[in-house]
């Protein structure tokens, strides 16, 4: 121990590796060299030196700073000018609440709040969209800006009607070679067997998914091949509605 040179060392010390065998020790070293025993993030660390763990401590030490640097500005209170524009804004619905408050007024709407900012990266229209989807007790996901999936998304919520219409598709298993025929086999419909899918771009949120699905087999210029290779399908439902 290089602190009272009588046990045998235990403990290093983060910030000037001084060793010591106790907490005694340790306390007694910080109060005699003024050490705060903690690693100094910011000293210099040699090319030969620099590990994996070093590398995760300046990751997480940059983390930190970006973190103090977001909380700072929060903190700070807006100008005279500043607070006015602010309000004017506010009045006009032209900018957001304060975090505290939108995530009140979503809790007492029950609406979803904008946890992490991910709904402010869209646009108004999805966010609409979003929320009226949670009032109507629907926990709609929306995938990011630039993928295919969210460019092709026709969902839209009409705020004049205050309906929503979805963006539909039937994924139906065509089986091989076309569909088959009325026996098909298992290996024809199982996992591997090829997808057919239909697109319904605006379906109404009242309609029924049996309204919607029998649309699919209405015979509309440029539909035939779909129609032909689900028609297994046409035939099933043909069975169940003279059935029913």
């Amino acid at each position: 121990c290089q602190v009272c040179n009588a046990h045998a060392r235990k403990y290093r010390c983060p910030r000037c590796l001084k060793q010591s065998c106790s907490l005694a020790c340790c306390l007694a070293h910080k109060a005699q060299d003024r050490c705060s025993g903690r690693r100094d993030v910011t000293k210099f660390v040699g090319l030969a030196d620099f590990t994996t763990s070093q590398l995760r401590s300046d990751y997480m030490f940059l983390e930190d700073v970006l973190c103090k640097v977001d909380s700072s500005k929060r903190a700070l209170p807006p100008s005279a000018s500043g607070a006015q524009q602010l309000e004017r804004k506010r009045r006009r619905g032209a900018a957001p609440l304060p975090a505290a408050l939108a995530a009140e007024e979503a809790e007492d709407a029950g609406l979803p709040q904008r946890c992490g900012g991910w709904l402010a990266q869209h646009s108004a229209v999805h966010q609409a969209l979003v929320r009226h989807a949670s009032a109507q007790g629907i926990t709609l996901l929306l995938m990011p800006r630039g993928m295919s999936r969210h460019q092709v998304n026709t969902s839209r919520f009409n705020a004049k009607t205050g309906r929503t219409f979805w963006r539909v598709e039937w994924v139906f298993r065509c089986g091989s070679g076309g569909g088959g025929g009325s026996g098909g086999g298992s290996a024809a419909w199982g996992p591997g067997a090829e997808e057919c899918s239909v697109v319904q771009a605006r379906v109404d949120e009242g309609a029924t998914l049996h309204s919607q699905v029998l649309k699919v087999f209405e015979k509309r210029p440029g539909t035939g091949p779909t129609r032909y290779r689900i028609r297994r399908y046409r035939a099933a439902m043909s069975a169940d509605g003279s059935r029913g």
